[in-house]
């Protein structure tokens, strides 16, 4: 067989489907699995495709296509890596704090730092490894240093680790003086007008219908839908991505593209977008990180650290966001 190596799900799911489209068997393999004890994801890269040798040529040639449909020049600048930039603008804010407390549930996760200031991210369960014991190093995060901590969001193995590195930098974001908005502007403070096409990256229903109200269409992408609910009028096919984006006036796009990886690719298709909102309680509030990425506003949340044990509590019990709303204190800010 011979292997294509790459680099993230988002680059294993765009090349599937073009494989797929293309009548070539693969087969598709995450080196953060246990078969490979994650040792390999770390010097080999995220994953590699498989394919019979006598589809070498061509497998090859496709893969090429792709990566340089991804990585051609666009207006916005996109930054290599945002999760770099989100890295270097929160150490000041993490390097001297540890961790204090952290639950990690099957719809969200949460972190507490020693002063008190938590952060959440949302538990992706669609591509875990199994086995009952394939996140132990949870076990051993408590008390250390929470910028090491905070370095699984780029380093991580799998989505629960990476989340858990997201957690700590959302945690760390409480630090900043940050503008309260709970009279939040239904449009986060951005105009849409009836002549607008809005893309959205993870259906988030309240959002997704206050724009498709307002905008001429609403086109959506979600992944855990296109999974289990194939067929779903309100979803398009993830594998339109790269053709629909770019014709979007504004594009939603869920924090937990940081954890799954996707963020960077994501952007790099929006190069129509006169506005990218980041959204969500997975979504890190560092407005500097986001400066020439293209995204122009941060819609997340920080938490009522006074009412920590209950929202332990609840996600310990496999709560989701909207078990734990009351407790938000939400955020928008432009990035300038």
């Amino acid at each position: 067989m011979h292997k294509i190596f790459l680099n993230n799900p988002f680059e294993a799911d765009r090349f599937a489907a073009i494989l797929e489209e293309e009548g070539i068997p693969h087969t598709v393999v995450d080196h953060g699995s246990l078969v490979f004890d994650g040792l390999y994801q770390m010097t080999m890269g995220w994953g590699h495709v498989e394919v019979p040798e006598e589809y070498q040529v061509p497998a090859e040639a496709l893969h090429q296509a792709l990566m340089a449909s991804i990585g051609e020049e666009n207006p916005k600048n996109v930054m290599p890596m945002v999760i770099d930039h989100l890295l270097a603008v929160a150490q000041p804010y993490l390097e001297m704090r540890t961790i204090k407390d952290a639950v990690i549930g099957l719809a969200l996760m949460a972190i507490e730092l020693d002063n008190g200031d938590l952060g959440l991210a949302y538990t992706l369960r669609e591509s875990l490894p199994p086995g009952c014991s394939a996140f132990g190093f949870a076990q051993e995060i408590i008390g250390k240093n929470a910028y090491e901590v905070a370095l699984m969001a780029k380093e991580g193995q799998n989505d629960v680790q990476r989340g858990v590195g997201v957690a700590v930098l959302t945690a760390g974001s409480r630090q900043l003086g940050l503008p309260v908005d709970n009279d939040r502007h239904p449009f986060f403070g951005l105009e849409v007008t009836a002549e607008d096409t809005v893309g959205m990256i993870g259906m988030i229903p309240g959002i997704a219908k206050r724009f498709a109200q307002q905008a001429k269409s609403l086109i959506v992408f979600d992944q855990a839908i296109s999974m289990y609910e194939k067929g779903d009028a309100e979803v398009a096919p993830m594998e339109q991505q790269a053709e629909l984006l770019p014709k979007c006036d504004i594009v939603i796009i869920s924090g937990t593209t940081l954890i799954n990886q996707s963020l960077d690719a994501l952007l790099s298709m929006c190069t129509n977008a006169r506005d990218i909102i980041l959204v969500g309680a997975s979504a890190p509030m560092y407005p500097e990180a986001y400066r020439g990425t293209g995204v122009s506003v941060l819609a997340g949340a920080w938490w009522d650290a006074a009412q920590k044990d209950e929202l332990f509590k609840i996600i310990s019990l496999a709560g989701g966001i909207g078990h734990v709303q009351r407790m938000t204190i939400k955020k928008a800010v432009r990035v300038v």
